[in-house]
């Protein structure tokens, strides 16, 4: 889901805004299981998580004030992150051989 960019734009969080956004971060690090936005969507349209009281409009809004997920984006990634390699590579076959011990 893509949202505008904020950084330029001002805009108006009361409090109760607030207070939804934060049930909708408690719901979503729990219960949800780091859900993404779409599938919280879905799950209000047909009527679940109905005692959290937040819609998908509050998740929007905490994704707009909080960013992206952090273990959301590390859950969609495929290899973990590897340091560069430091060393020439081979050229010819056999003729490094490393091993992690």
């Amino acid at each position: 889901m893509i949202f505008p960019d904020t950084s330029t734009a001002a805009f108006h969080v009361n409090a109760g805004q607030r207070a939804r956004r934060d049930r909708a971060e408690a719901l979503h690090r729990g219960v949800a299981g780091h859900a993404s936005d779409d599938v919280l969507a879905e799950a209000f349209h047909n009527v679940r998580f109905r005692w959290a009281q937040v819609t998908a409009a509050d998740v929007r809004l905490k994704r707009r004030l909080r960013g992206l997920c952090p273990q959301g984006v590390e859950g969609k990634l495929h290899a973990k992150a590897m340091a560069p390699s430091t060393i020439e590579p081979a050229a010819a076959v056999g003729e490094t051989i490393s091993f992690d011990i």
